[in-house]
């Protein structure tokens, strides 16, 4: 449902772009709510740095990706981390 009291979001981070004036819900800030209503009860939303920032241009709040760990040197594989993250 929607905040009612503004210390209740003062610190969290928005799942995306808000405008001003827009209700604030429990899926529109970051937090176990908006994981569980967007992938299921065990999910979970957390930061993964990207070293290319043009990413970002690329992804979207709510993009599913598959993720991969690089691989250490030349004779290792690249491992598969999580699929439809």
């Amino acid at each position: 449902g929607a905040h009612t009291r503004v210390d209740a979001v003062v610190g969290t981070t928005l799942a995306g772009p808000a405008r001003r004036g827009e209700v604030l819900t429990d899926v529109r800030v970051l937090g176990p709510r908006l994981a569980e209503s967007a992938a299921g009860p065990d999910a979970r939303i957390v930061p993964i740095p990207l070293a290319d920032a043009a990413l970002m241009d690329v992804l979207r709040p709510g993009d599913i990706v598959d993720i991969v760990a690089a691989p250490v040197d030349e004779m290792t594989e690249a491992k598969l981390i999580a699929t439809d993250a």
